[in-house]
């Protein structure tokens, strides 16, 4: 049980810090694919979610069978282990969230 406070407190201090980078730009891993958003993880340990329906470069499909979203016009193919480019959107401590926006450049 104390563990658990222990990592609550240590992703709440990760969200208060983050709500100070709005706007900055850091490199992140997919760590998780789902139908309505994708899981990173910065180098510094920093997780957070990227919503598939604030993605503007693009429309993508969530392909089930193999846990990627594909790009409909781009082809882009994101996935489980890819390094991207993320921008801060959102950090809230209330929710204990931080949310991205990936950078296409």
């Amino acid at each position: 049980m104390a563990e658990q406070a222990e990592n609550e407190y240590k992703h709440l201090k990760k969200v208060e810090w983050m709500t100070g980078k709005i706007g900055e730009e850091f490199e992140a891993m997919v760590t998780d694919v789902g139908r309505t958003s994708l899981s990173v993880s910065l180098k510094n340990t920093v997780e957070g979610k990227v919503l598939l329906h604030l993605m503007k470069n693009d429309t993508y499909e969530y392909q089930e069978t193999t846990y990627q979203w594909v790009g409909d016009n781009t082809g882009t193919i994101i996935r489980i282990g890819d390094w991207v480019k993320v921008k801060v959107r959102e950090a809230n401590t209330e929710q204990r969230e931080v949310l991205f926006d990936i950078v296409f450049h």
